[in-house]
């Protein structure tokens, strides 16, 4: 029999086809007392999630804002300097990843 989660249904091998699942555990697990809050009910390691992992990678690769560049890239929108041709280029080439 393959190893499963208890709350599922137990898959059986080819090798082993007689075992069963032990059932799935009502009590709660050891050092959680039952009339602790909802948030303590929850095992105490909890490993993270895939999904978890992958957005906190992305979140660490944006980069850090900087108020002084933006104040300055503002500076620089309102006096016109950004309404070039050639910045209009460069932003699209930025954008498009070219």
């Amino acid at each position: 029999m393959r190893i499963t989660n208890q709350n599922r249904t137990p898959v059986p091998s080819p090798s082993n086809s007689a075992d069963t699942a032990p059932p799935p555990r009502t009590e709660p697990a050891p050092g959680v007392s039952s009339s602790s809050s909802a948030s303590s009910s929850f095992p105490l390691s909890l490993a993270p999630s895939f999904e978890f992992l992958t957005l906190t990678a992305a979140l660490n690769r944006v980069p850090p804002v900087r108020p002084e560049v933006v104040a300055k890239t503002i500076h620089r929108l309102n006096a016109g300097q950004l309404h070039t041709p050639d910045v209009l280029e460069q932003t699209a080439r930025a954008i498009l990843g070219l």
